[in-house]
């Protein structure tokens, strides 16, 4: 059997506005995605998925790729331990201006993070902007004095 870093390769290897225009593919992967989360859970996915992100998406267009493919995975649906540091970390690697479509898969993500992970209520989320939101911005800060902030 695959290890976790093997298939987190392969599933995150994949260009999102490339393959994934064929839905066959897209159904393919979201399988393989599924699998690998109940094959050895969650926190054990989550972990080599972050790593991932941090140690293989060294530019916007991977950073931004690997954000649409944790959405296709739907990796938002789960509680994450580090969800501030997690969807900062995309904001800060990520320029919402320039990719405006970016700026709504984010702020979707978080949303649905935060609630996930017990962050904030539904009621809290109602018209919520993370961009505004003081501990998404002091994480994002950080991500950036760490040298790991594109933008």
């Amino acid at each position: 059997m695959e290890n976790i870093k093997t298939i987190t390769k392969k599933l995150f290897e994949v260009n999102y506005e490339i393959d994934f225009e064929d839905d066959n593919v897209y159904y393919e992967y979201l399988e393989i995605a599924e699998k690998l989360i109940q094959d050895f859970s969650w926190d054990s996915v989550y972990d080599v998925w972050y790593d991932y992100l941090l140690n293989n998406c060294k530019d916007e267009d991977s950073i931004l790729n690997f954000a649409n493919l944790f959405w296709c995975y739907e990796g938002y649906k789960q509680k994450i331990y580090n969800a501030v540091e997690f969807c900062a970390f995309l904001y800060a690697n990520i320029d919402i201006k320039k990719h405006q479509e970016a700026g709504y898969l984010l702020e979707g993500m978080a949303t649905e993070i935060f609630l996930h992970s017990g962050i904030y209520s539904q009621e809290q989320l109602f018209d919520y902007i993370p961009t505004n939101d003081s501990l998404v911005i002091d994480a994002i800060n950080e991500w950036k004095k760490k040298g790991n902030g594109l933008h």
